[in-house]
């Protein structure tokens, strides 16, 4: 969802370069965006969110009938693919736009703690030639989530990035409930079940459009870091 945001917001930018009725429009996309990102890692304790602080990566999160949750800890794209909803705008984009620039003001001074938990695109926050950018992760969280997307032992892999880290090759992520066992395994080829239809895309092969996606993202968080992120 918030990848879908991301694109809509940046379309709608657009569009209000011709057409001003588009900025509460764009602003919409954004705000939408920056409530789905605080719900991923909302501020204090919580078990029932994607981001896990200790292990720096978020994972899936698996809700019981009794209303507990628990995140299932699988190194998957799950973790990654957050990089990808990321939006870059050039210098001068919101300033051309002074409806989006009065509601981000309304919505920062009502909710800072929402939009300490996101990349800031407001007024002093601008990044590489004066860009701003709108994004999941805070800077910590990018180098954390990069520490694991480019080790060879992780994600990293000779044609790609894989879908599952190599970690899990030697330490399967285990399950039990109702008397059954459930295991996720790095599996670099097909699979060594049936389930899924024999499927093992989401097991650990690398997928040519999600790394297109991949290095799509890290092009655009260069364009806002620059050379400052090492």
């Amino acid at each position: 969802m918030a990848f879908y945001c991301q694109n809509m917001l940046e379309m709608a930018v657009l569009l209000a370069e011709h057409d001003p009725v588009y900025e509460e429009i764009a602003f919409k996309f954004l705000e939408n965006f920056v409530w789905i990102s605080y719900a991923m890692d909302k501020v204090g304790e919580h078990g029932d969110d994607m981001w896990d602080e200790q292990d720096g990566f978020y994972y899936d999160v698996l809700r019981l009938p009794g209303g507990e949750a628990m995140r299932l800890k699988v190194r998957s794209l799950v973790g990654i693919l957050p990089l990808c909803a990321s939006t870059v705008l050039e210098a001068g984009t919101l300033a051309r736009h002074p409806k989006i620039l009065e509601l981000i003001a309304l919505f920062v001074k009502r909710h800072p703690e929402v939009v300490a938990q996101v990349a800031p695109t407001v007024e002093g926050f601008a990044g590489y030639a004066g860009r701003r950018l709108l994004s999941p992760l805070t800077r910590t969280k990018l180098e954390r989530i990069l520490s694991y997307l480019l080790d060879e032992d992780e994600f990293l892999g000779p044609y790609g990035i894989r879908s599952v880290s190599r970690y899990h090759l030697e330490h399967p992520f285990v399950f039990h409930t109702g008397g059954q066992e459930h295991r996720v395994q790095y599996l670099p080829a097909e699979s060594n079940n049936g389930m899924f239809g024999g499927n093992s895309n989401w097991r650990g092969p690398v997928w040519m459009p999600v790394n297109a996606l991949i290095i799509r993202a890290l092009l655009n968080l260069y364009a806002f870091y620059g050379d400052d992120l090492k």
